[in-house]
């Protein structure tokens, strides 16, 4: 090591003790700005600051130093080494130094004048500048590790007289120099001693005119010298003089104590006395670390218990484990992990405390938070609680926009709003911004323009054709069926329809709303409090929103932190079973943490803050709480609480402190349980206040001051508010402006308690038919809306559990509206609390009976039942209404909603042909003639005829056809639509057949918005009997004009996949059509359509992998959307996109199993083949491709021979992507076999020349995709009759399309048949030319099985 690089040595000196003393007094004065005399409060209290800290580091830093002494001053020194206690005269001795560094300092003392004349002194006020304020002004720094030389250890006995000692320097410190009085230092008051006889204890008063008059006395006989006055003045303030002393300076205290107690060196056996360095030390630390709470001057509210809510006792090491995780989400955002933390822990454990604890110092770092507390009483609405979490949040943005626009300047952080609000725009875009309005109506301010656009539009279309559908004739008690014209828009059909969409649409927008909000500069803290009593909507949501992690470029940066109560979380199943897929899932950054209760210094830290008090006084009484409560924060600040009321613990104003008597403490009896005390603490309050906080309990933990108010106006209930105002300042609830909010939901249970159990449902009935008696009279059913406050009053009438209306004339009124209520909760995606409300509503109509009295809303009642119970997944129930549906209904029109949802329940379990079946059996009862058997002239015959129809359907003629209006034919297309996907896996040789029907009823009987869908059918078909893809584009634009004539943009995305997949792969470039898919799979989870995402998502895959995209970046693909297939339940796309998957884990050597999901029961592709022979033929096909392709690539020709045998078994008349493929490597398959002497050569070469034949035909469509394979397979067929002149031509032709054409895999194939034939030619060079470029091709395609193979 050189001379420069080695650092010089440190110079160090010993400051003496009595200059030490000097330079903290004046540090401290000037550091507040004031001298001591004229400080006002805020002076005082920096200078407490300072001071404090100068204490703690002399009580740090004293060092017992013996150099530089005379013979005897070092023999002295020594015998003091030696001492098992140190003497107390030693600290007053000059052998106690400070050591210090000094830098370019060589004097040892400084004179208290060249400190005073410093500048900088001017401005120091802040505690954290007392280092830098050393090393600045008189260049000297404290020394990081004190000299081992005499120094006292921390954890050792000391004499009192030493503390004594440490009594007298504090007391100077703080009084600024001041003397001690008299002879107090010696530790006790003598003239508290000599007037012991004259102790009077009738004269305490703990009042404080009783305080200011014992101070006057004491002043009184001060001033006259009377020595026996002023003890006995002293003693009636229950104090020393040093302690009054103290407080003529107006120290807080937690300081007049310390000080005190150190003059008198209290010791002995009391637990309040100081044994070693180390309990002073801490003391002092501890004041340190909370000036605000041990060092602020007394305030008149000082008698009352205060706990400071953004003080967190006893629970550092969870709250390092959280801030842990948070880092984690910040750092693996980017690695598409999920970051969850759940805190676990009995109630009162302070989950919700440690958690909010977080919220200051992450905000300070540029996190955003949202705290979403759920309650056990209110889920009156749709994602409420989720969403008014949300609502918080967005509503601060709104004021934060209006503050921007109301000033002339920009400011820090205008910026940041803006971007966010554009980033929320671009992920979100215009509908889905409109869609998330309806649960953040915040969203409507921060985008007015959007929502000026979207009022315009209802406006115009208001003036449109009304519905021929009048919703006055659902409440027709007549059981008249004739209902055979209503428009297609009709929102009630629409339910049926697209229910489980909305669920699906709202979870991903969510997804994308974090997306938007959160990045790693601002990543999002979202607090989940009280899981156990989070519905099953919430729940669902928050584990898309964990789980629905994706890889493209703008990942959410999120936290997710959910506490909930260990004890009850088990009766929430959908919690355990949310927990659970957490815990299995490979994506998600799982930290447990369990809150027991409180350590007993937890517990002591906790008391000590609430009573201004430092540990050391309160650890006796901590002991006594610790043992009654085990730490349970909240039972200690309950009984604590209830000592106060009982007067146990007590303020005293004499001694400005708490006071207590811990042996009654402990004896005294305790509560079972913490309710039993907040009930008695209830019940101490006056009879009104108690009735209106049971009243408001009955609402949750959250009241709404609307809903009071209503209430208040009656005569049953009058008189709320100022009773809960009163609740308010005795700290019961907390008056939060619109609402009132419980201090804790224990508190809110101990209040909904006080009414008596044979009370409760006649109270909540009646809460609820007040309420909503108001809205009622208003106006009719009809135009009766929900509001929020409605919903409370529903949720009242629920919570009473009153199955039966008293009142008949209520019945159907209130049936009405819970069925609305239901069906705005299906489209909220609620689909639990729909059921409730509709259940309920068919109880209060009357159940059976209400059929024939109120058939039209019975009816209505029991079709929102089935959907409910589908939504739901409960099959059994479905059946069950239904057929209450069968019972009691004669029209075929009157049962066909429900048969569209029996028919959906059965394909969800499985049953794919009984729900074909089924739609069938409805349409032949609709009027149509389903065949038995399906032939190609009968399919040809329908193609013609339908040909025939549609040839005079121009452009125009299709923009001004009629809309459908018969009723029946309407629902004929949908079924007909519902049939399509479950034929195209059980039987696709009906689909052709279903698609031209849906084309010839649209144009006899008028369009709706599935008629798009058989226009596109039949397009189709024009490509697979007529090869007609002119006609099969001008189709599809056909079927695109009819969406758009109905204005039915979530059905775009459902077009564009099949469009994409069965049309224009034919004419537009493979590599083209990807990032359409891709584009489509968003766009469709956009609107909900969960299923055609899926399907594109799949193709998507496939379509990479066949078009030679990198075999890593597909298989990355391929991980994400089996993630997201498997989340969302998409089981009939999921299982033939696992067989993909298993195909690119091969060719790319990638040691990895596919079906290793959670929740998946097929463990391999043999199981996945076995079942879906006989049932899924497309699934078989798929799993027959994926191996006959491998199986070429790896060189297993005979193999995939029998695989390509397998797939065409499976084929149906529709030709899909995949067949383009088969039919080329078929026939590549076919050419080498074709040259294998123990083969059918001329099968197989007949085989390949019907390929060949079928890609000239192709070729005209597209010679991007087809002329690199058209050539390839020529070569071939050149070189297999002996022409090899234009075999080798067109080899090369074949490699430079491909390289072209950016097919790189079969650019690779080309090079390895050239090299086959170079090495029949005996050319070697040539060959291993070939060889090399080849593996080149393979090495981009990231195909290593076929390098392994090549290496070989």
């Amino acid at each position: 090591m050189s001379a420069e690089d080695t650092e010089p040595p440190r110079k160090t000196c010993l400051l003496p003790l009595r200059d030490w003393i000097t330079l903290c007094t004046v540090v401290c004065e000037n550091g507040s700005q004031c001298p001591h005399h004229a400080m006002s409060k805020i002076h005082r209290q920096n200078y407490v600051e300072l001071a404090t800290s100068m204490a703690g580091l002399l009580v740090d830093r004293l060092s017992l130093h013996g150099e530089n002494y005379s013979d005897n001053e070092t023999k002295k020194c020594a015998d003091l080494k030696q001492r098992s206690l140190i003497q107390a005269i030693d600290i007053k001795t000059e052998h106690f130094m400070l050591e210090i560094s000094v830098d370019d300092f060589s004097n040892t003392s400084f004179s208290a004048g060249e400190i005073v004349s410093s500048k900088d002194f001017i401005d120091i006020y802040n505690l954290s500048q007392i280092k830098s304020i050393l090393h600045g002004i008189l260049g000297i720094e404290l020394v990081p590790e004190i000299c081992d030389k005499g120094l006292i250890e921390s954890n050792r006995c000391l004499q009192p007289e030493y503390f004594q000692q440490f009594g007298n320097i504090f007391f100077e410190l703080f009084t600024n120099g001041k003397t001690l009085p008299g002879e107090a230092s010696s530790g006790k008051d003598h003239c508290l001693d000599s007037a012991e006889e004259s102790k009077d204890e009738s004269s305490r008063d703990n009042s404080n005119d009783g305080d200011y008059k014992h101070s006057r006395a004491l002043e009184g006989a001060r001033k006259h010298g009377d020595m026996s006055e002023t003890c006995k003045a002293f003693k009636r303030l229950e104090i020393t003089e040093v302690e009054y002393k103290l407080r003529q300076k107006l120290l807080p205290t937690p300081i007049c104590i310390l000080v005190t107690d150190l003059v008198q060196a209290i010791g002995g056996t009391s637990n309040d006395a100081f044994e070693t360095l180390g309990d002073l030390s801490l003391e002092l630390k501890q004041m340190m670390e909370s000036p605000d709470v041990y060092l602020t001057e007394e305030s008149v509210w000082e008698h009352m218990l205060q706990f400071r809510d953004d003080l967190l006792c006893g629970r550092m090491d969870e709250l390092a484990r959280l801030m842990q995780a948070a880092a984690v989400a910040r750092v693996e955002s980017r690695a598409f992990f999920s970051s969850v933390v759940l805190v676990r822990g009995e109630p009162g454990a302070g989950k919700s405390h440690l958690v909010q604890n977080m919220k200051h110092p992450l905000t300070k770092n540029g996190w955003l938070y949202i705290n979403c507390n759920f309650d056990r009483f209110s889920q009156s609405q749709a994602l409420v609680t989720i969403s008014s979490a949300f609502e918080d949040f967005f509503r601060s943005l709104v004021e934060l926009k209006t503050s921007i626009e109301n000033r002339d300047h920009a400011e820090d952080g205008d910026e940041f709003l803006f971007t966010m609000l554009a980033s929320i725009e671009d992920n979100l875009e215009v509908p889905g911004i409109v869609v998330l309005s309806q649960f953040i109506p915040s969203l409507r301010s921060l985008y007015p323009n959007i929502f000026q656009r979207v009022v315009v539009e209802e406006l115009s279309e208001s003036d449109c054709e009304q519905d021929d559908w009048d919703n006055a004739n659902i409440l027709d008690s007549s059981k008249s069926s004739s209902i055979d014209c209503i428009d297609d828009d009709c929102d009630d059909d629409d339910a049926f329809i697209d229910a489980n969409i909305f669920q699906n649409r709202l979870q991903y927008l969510f997804q994308k709303l974090l997306r938007a909000i959160s990045n790693p500069e601002s990543p999002l803290f979202f607090f989940l409090d009280d899981l156990q009593w989070a519905d099953c909507s919430s729940l669902r949501l928050l584990s898309s929103l964990v789980m629905g992690q994706d890889t493209d470029d703008n990942p959410m940066c999120v936290c997710f932190v959910g506490s909930y109560r260990s004890s009850e979380a088990n009766i929430n199943q959908s919690l355990v079973e949310c927990i659970q897929s957490f815990e299995d899932s490979n994506a998600v950054l799982l930290t447990s943490i369990s809150l027991d209760g409180l350590t007993k210094e937890g517990t002591c830290a906790m008391i000590s803050s609430a009573l201004k008090l430092p540990a050391r006084l309160v650890r006796n009484l901590a002991d006594v709480v610790h043992m009654k409560t085990l730490g349970n924060p909240l039972f200690v600040r309950t009984l604590l609480a209830s000592m106060v009321d009982d007067q146990s613990l007590s303020y005293s104003f004499m001694t400005r402190r708490w006071m207590w008597d811990s042996k009654a403490i402990k004896l005294a009896p305790l509560p079972e349980n913490i309710a039993i005390i907040l009930t008695q603490k209830l019940r101490r309050m006056p009879r009104e206040v108690q009735e209106a906080l049971s009243i408001a309990a009955c609402f949750g933990l959250v009241v709404d001051k609307e809903c009071l108010k209503i209430l208040s106006e009656s005569s049953e209930f009058g008189g709320l508010l100022p009773h809960l105002d009163y609740a308010a300042q005795s700290g019961i609830v907390a008056d939060h402006g619109s609402n009132y909010v419980f201090t804790h939901d224990l508190v809110q249970k101990a209040a909904y308690d006080l009414i008596p159990e044979e009370s409760l449902d006649k109270t909540h009935f009646s809460l609820g038919l007040q309420i909503i008696t108001p809205y009622s009279n208003e106006r009719s059913t009809d135009e009766l809306q929900l509001t929020s406050t409605t919903f409370i009053a529903i949720e009242q009438i629920i919570a009473s559990r009153c199955r039966e209306i008293p009142n008949p004339t209520f019945r159907a009124p209130l049936a009405d509206f819970l069925v609305k209520a239901g069906e705005r909760s299906i489209e909220m995606a609620d689909f639990p609390l729909a059921l409730k409300y509709i259940t309920y509503g068919l109880d209060f109509l009357g159940g059976d009976e209400a059929w024939g009295s109120n058939f039209r809303l019975s009816l209505r009642l029991h079709e929102a039942a089935c959907l409910a119970c589908y939504l739901n997944v409960m099959p059994r129930q479905v059946m069950t209404f239904v057929g209450k549906i069968m019972e009691n209904t004669d029209s075929f029109v009157d049962r066909i909603k429900a048969f569209y949802v029996l028919t959906k329940t059965l394909a969800s379990l499985g049953k794919i042909k009984e729900a074909v079946e089924k739609i069938f059996h409805i349409l032949e009862q609709l009027g149509e003639e389903i065949p038995n058997d399906i032939t190609p002239d009968g399919i040809m015959f329908v193609m013609e005829s339908t040909k025939q129809l549609l040839s005079r359907f121009s452009r125009e003629k299709l923009l001004n056809a009629p809309k459908m209006t018969d009723y029946k034919k309407l629902w004929t297309l949908r079924f007909y639509d519902l049939s399509a996907p479950y034929l195209f896996l059980v039987n696709p040789t009906y689909v052709p057949l279903v698609e031209c029907r849906m084309a010839q009823l649209s144009v006899r009987y008028g369009l709706c918005k599935e008629s798009a869908f058989g226009l596109f059918g039949y397009a189709q078909c024009l490509i697979q009997i007529y090869q007609d893809l002119d006609g099969a584009h001008r189709w599809t634009k056909m079927a695109r004009l009819v969406l758009e004539r109905f204005n039915a943009t979530n059905m775009f995305p459902k077009l564009t996949c099949l469009q994409y997949s069965f049309v224009n792969v034919w004419v537009e470039p493979f590599q083209a059509t990807i990032e359409t898919m891709d584009q489509c799979s968003q766009d469709a989870l956009k609107i909900g359509n969960v299923e055609f995402a899926y399907y594109s998502a799949q193709f998507l895959c496939i379509e990479m992998a066949l078009t030679g995209s990198h075999l890593e970046i597909v298989e990355r693909k391929c991980v994400t959307v089996s993630s997201n297939m498997a989340l969302w339940k998409q089981l009939h796309a999921f299982m033939g996109h696992l067989s993909t998957h298993l195909m690119i884990l091969k060719l790319g050597s990638i040691d990895k199993n596919p079906f290793d999901i959670p929740g998946v029961s097929i463990k391999d592709e043999d199981q996945l083949l076995e079942q879906s022979v006989d049932r899924r033929k497309t699934l078989a096909q798929a799993i027959y491709f994926n191996r006959m392709f491998v199986a070429f690539y790896l060189q297993q020709y005979v193999y995939a021979a029998e695989m390509a045998e397998q797939y065409k078994l499976q084929r149906a008349m529709i030709m899909r992507f995949e067949d383009i493929h088969h039919s080329f490597y078929e026939a590549l398959i076919g050419f080498q076999l074709a040259r294998s002497p123990s083969i059918d050569t001329k099968k197989w070469l007949d085989i390949a020349e019907q390929h060949v034949a079928t890609f000239r035909g192709w070729i005209k469509h597209s010679k991007w995709n087809f002329e690199n394979k058209l050539l390839l397979l020529e070569a071939e067929l050149c070189l297999l009759k002996g022409a090899t002149e234009s075999s080798e031509e067109k080899y090369k032709a074949a490699i430079e399309s491909a390289r072209r054409h950016k097919f790189v895999h079969e650019e690779g194939v080309a090079w390895e048949l050239l090299s086959s034939y170079w090495k029949k030619c005996g050319k070697v060079k040539e060959e291993r030319e070939c060889k090399k470029a080849a593996f080149d091709c393979y090495e981009k395609w990231g195909a290593k099985a076929l390098l392994d193979r090549l290496r070989t």
